[in-house]
């Protein structure tokens, strides 16, 4: 784990390379399909959640990967939104993979995604702890016809109570990313301590460019002309907190199935996930 200093981390990123050994990857390598097997990516997913997810969760290969345009990887997994019919009751389908960092330990997350989802509701794609309290959403989404926006979200302060607004969730500036394109995201989880810690994301679009991170997220629903920036709130000295620490250890994918979201079948997808414990991954 590296050492930080000031929030920055001290090693090869401060020399511009983007060079993480994996410690963890899932590319859905293993099968296609809507089985277990193939979603959990021959166990390195080791839980599967919800009993409509076949209808779901689907890993997609071949001339489907293709035609959405992604060439690094040959397949990627697909989350599709859709309701059951019943009013206030959606399908939801979830993956996770347990105690996959050690405890209390910072590390860097990326994932490759695109989302075509036009849903409004909040959809909690990329979380620590699936089900349950959730202690950390790391990226969340909410879609319009306009494009989606990416947010990152804890319910916990510093002491491990309840987080409240407008501290509690933050967006990037308001200009949406575009449907039909890919995008890489990554985040640092820092720990300043064994309890208290701070996220730090960053989307780059296909090029390589960086798009948005911490200097760039603002206060849950302030606009950027006079909100806080997310850098500036950890520069201040404020963290999150975790009081059950081992919660944080087990990472998860979901289609949330929000009460009164749309049964839109509309989708959105990940690729090439990888998590490292001593650097910043990149597009390596």
């Amino acid at each position: 784990m590296m050492l930080t200093n000031g929030g920055r981390k001290v090693g090869r990123a401060n020399r511009g390379i983007a060079s993480g050994e994996v410690h963890w990857f899932s590319d859905w390598a293993y099968l296609a399909g809507s089985t277990d097997p193939a979603i959990q990516d021959n166990n390195k997913w080791t839980n599967v959640y919800c009993p409509t997810r076949a209808d779901v969760v689907t890993v997609l290969t071949g001339a489907e990967v293709t035609a959405l345009g992604w060439t690094r990887t040959p397949n990627i997994i697909r989350f599709m939104q859709r309701s059951s019919g019943v009013p206030l009751v959606g399908w939801c389908g979830g993956i996770e993979s347990q105690n996959v960092v050690p405890v209390s330990t910072s590390h860097y997350g990326r994932t490759f995604f695109r989302s075509d989802q036009t849903n409004g509701i909040n959809q909690h794609a990329l979380t620590y702890n699936l089900l349950g309290a959730i202690q950390v959403t790391i990226w969340g989404q909410e879609g319009s016809a306009g494009g989606v926006r990416k947010f990152i979200r804890t319910y916990y302060d510093s002491a491990g109570d309840q987080s409240a607004w407008p501290n509690d969730a933050w967006y990037p500036t308001a200009v949406l990313l575009a449907h039909a394109t890919w995008y890489r995201y990554e985040w640092w989880m820092e720990y300043v301590t064994a309890t208290t810690y701070r996220i730090h994301p960053r989307i780059y679009n296909m090029a390589g460019v960086l798009l948005y991170d911490s200097a760039t997220y603002f206060h849950n629903n302030t606009p950027p002309a006079g909100g806080a920036t997310l850098a500036a709130w950890y520069a201040a000295g404020n963290t999150y907190g975790i009081t059950d620490v081992q919660l944080a250890r087990h990472l998860g994918l979901t289609m949330e199935g929000q009460p009164g979201a749309a049964n839109n079948d509309l989708s959105w997808y990940h690729a090439d996930m990888k998590l490292s414990l001593d650097d910043w991954i990149g597009d390596n």
